[in-house]
């Protein structure tokens, strides 16, 4: 796959698939427009090695910098 292709909406869409095959459910989605330093919140249910119940929220931020000319680094 050429990354440099993707225009960067989707390449959150394609980062939102790859954590939906890996178990997670989307709970927030990418969206158009200023995402306030979000593009979508995922979680996950799993059972640690003591056979407790857990539950993992992530918040993603996506940088798709393949196409960028300057080779920009992320900031806080």
């Amino acid at each position: 796959m050429n990354f440099k292709k993707l225009l960067p909406e989707d390449f959150e869409f394609l980062i939102e698939d790859i954590l939906k095959l890996k178990g997670f459910t989307i709970t927030s989605r990418p969206g158009r427009g200023p995402d306030q330093s979000r593009d979508m919140i995922a979680e996950r249910l799993y059972t640690n090695d003591m056979r407790i119940s857990m539950r993992e929220v992530w918040l993603i931020q996506c940088k798709h910098l393949a196409a960028s000319s300057k080779n920009k680094s992320v900031l806080e």
